[in-house]
């Protein structure tokens, strides 16, 4: 099956029909009218290729695939709402599964294309879910995990409230990357790789909010720097996680194409949380959302 994926300005430019054809003074664009409910028709899609990537087995990841279906469909029941405490029958009703399973790229793709548009709730959940696919090596997912379109287009003007926060945690974790690859023993390259990653989320960042590096990394109250491999890495990891947190939040904050952008580099911060995991001895793919 052929998939076809859209170019960034393709996307941007769906994106901004979509919302023009919201109803004035509309809050945003919802799966289904108060009316006459129906469920969104993206968002099922998405929900019936994850499911068939679960049941081929391949890459399941402890069950990756299947519960973010799970969480998909409840979105859909989210937005279609209730009718005299039931929801309708046809949202409930999940799509059927594609006769050919898709590549995981396929997945990503369709994700990026509904975060751009709709709800908040929705976008910071398609943010989380697309992340933690992120993190499934490239060789088996159909294509590369990262569209480097849209992190080298950056955010547009407006975006440093919303980034600041990021902009502080990202730089606290690339300083931390040289405060503890002196004890980081074999996994020093790793941790380089994670800094190099780390820099460029920060240049994006730092450009929209405007916030100027922190001079340094302070532990919490109480804690010690790392003296092993597996503190240096477990550090690492926890500041790392921080970025995707807040990048994923700021998702909620911003519109069209900065979400995009937003939600794209929280999936370079992932990958770099899943490379920190392989250290540890943890599977990446047991985590069904990041940035939670």
């Amino acid at each position: 099956m052929r998939t076809v994926h859209l170019t960034l300005a393709s996307r941007r430019s769906a994106a901004l029909l979509l919302t023009l054809a919201v109803v004035p003074g509309a809050a945003g664009m919802v799966a289904c009218s108060p009316g006459d409910p129906v469920p969104d028709a993206g968002l099922q899609g998405i929900s019936a290729d994850l499911r068939s990537l679960s049941s081929a087995g391949a890459l399941d990841g402890n069950g990756i695939f299947a519960a973010q279906a799970d969480l998909v469909d409840a979105e859909v029941l989210r937005e279609c709402g209730t009718r005299d405490g039931e929801s309708p029958a046809d949202c409930a009703t999940p799509a059927e599964a594609p006769a050919d399973t898709p590549d995981v790229d396929k997945v990503r793709t369709e994700m990026m294309d509904l975060i751009g548009t709709g709800g908040n709730d929705r976008a910071v959940l398609l943010t989380g879910l697309h992340a933690a696919l992120a993190t499934v090596e490239d060789a088996d997912a159909g294509g590369p995990a990262i569209d480097s379109d849209i992190t080298d287009a950056g955010f547009t003007d407006g975006s440093s409230d919303a980034l600041g926060k990021a902009t502080e945690l990202v730089d606290q974790a690339v300083y931390l990357t040289g405060v503890i690859l002196p004890v980081a023993g074999d996994s020093a390259g790793t941790v380089s790789a994670v800094g190099g990653r780390l820099r460029g989320i920060r240049d994006a960042v730092a450009e929209a909010s405007g916030v100027s590096a922190a001079p340094g990394y302070t532990f919490a109250e109480g804690a010690t720097a790392p003296g092993d491999r597996n503190g240096a890495v477990t550090a690492l990891l926890q500041a790392v996680h921080d970025v995707t947190v807040e990048l994923r939040r700021a998702v909620g904050s911003l519109d069209g194409a900065d979400r995009e952008t937003a939600a794209m580099w929280a999936a370079v911060s992932a990958r770099c949380e899943a490379a920190l995991e392989d250290q540890l001895g943890t599977d990446p793919l047991t985590v069904t959302v990041r940035g939670q």
